[in-house]
């Protein structure tokens, strides 16, 4: 937190606080979000600290919130209730935006795109790598996410000898975002594979028979060393919750995360808060 590239980037990133959220249009507001997101997973492992367990996940992604031009949201608000097109998380009943009186409801965009999930990092192993979307290819990187994904083992393993595939927990947690059923996956899955793993998977898939699908555990360690524990957002010290920026641990401007027609910003005196 000493490195002055970080105190630089947080002065730079305060500016974050002006922008206009409304203002974008849907392509401009997608990639955006997905580098809010990743960026704003590594600034909390850095100032708050790592969630260990389950519980303080849920307290981290749910109860950590920023004020971004005016508007407070969480880290589930952004991945749930915008990428994802206001649709209820993993074992929860209710969207995150009520359509009665909650204006944020107003940024969601109006059709998931299961893309998305190839591309959000929380900072844990099994999560896709960080990269940078921009607007302007912004389907074309998220095709080469997916691409990237399913082609590592780890994620998607095929045996065609046991006519099974080994798939990560997103696949379970977000089944509904890929296909209509647990069967269809490989149908989803096979569209982004290339070679002799798409051959393998296709002639699995015309064999006609019912493929097993098994889901591997996730991985949620973190490969930060020296990294403190999060423990909820109630053992946050008041020192803590005002901020110098959204975001942590990378060195670059703002010119890199925002679409060129968004940057009309001003410096502010005062800091965000980190809720």
């Amino acid at each position: 937190e000493s490195d002055p590239h970080y105190l630089l980037f947080e002065e730079q990133v305060c500016e974050l606080q002006k922008l206009c959220l409304p203002c974008m249009n849907e392509k401009v507001r997608r990639a955006f979000m997905i580098n809010l997101y990743n960026l704003m997973t590594k600034h909390a492992y850095i100032k708050v600290g790592v969630p260990s367990t389950s519980l303080r996940r849920a307290s981290f992604f749910g109860g950590l919130s920023y004020n971004i031009g005016g508007v407070i949201l969480s880290f589930n608000d952004i991945e749930h209730g915008i990428l994802r097109a206001n649709t209820h998380p993993p074992y929860h009943l209710r969207k995150p935006f009520s359509k009665f009186g909650d204006k944020r409801a107003s940024l969601a965009l109006s059709e998931l795109d299961p893309r998305i999930h190839f591309a959000l990092n929380c900072g844990a192993r099994s999560c896709p790598p960080i990269r940078y979307f921009s607007v302007e290819a912004i389907d074309r990187e998220l095709d080469i996410a997916a691409q990237a994904f399913v082609s590592d083992d780890d994620n998607v393993f095929i045996d065609e000898d046991r006519n099974a595939l080994s798939l990560t927990m997103i696949f379970h947690w977000y089944r509904a975002d890929f296909a209509d059923s647990k069967s269809k996956l490989p149908d989803f899955i096979v569209k982004y594979l290339h070679g002799k793993r798409r051959e393998a998977l296709e002639r699995m898939i015309n064999l006609g028979k019912k493929i097993t699908i098994e889901f591997k555990p996730y991985d949620w360690s973190v490969a930060a060393e020296g990294h403190k524990d999060f423990e909820g957002t109630h053992a946050i010290d008041p020192s803590e919750i005002k901020l110098k920026s959204f975001f942590s641990g990378m060195h670059f401007s703002s010119e890199k995360i925002l679409p060129k027609e968004m940057k009309k910003m001003s410096r502010l005196g005062h800091r965000p808060i980190f809720m």
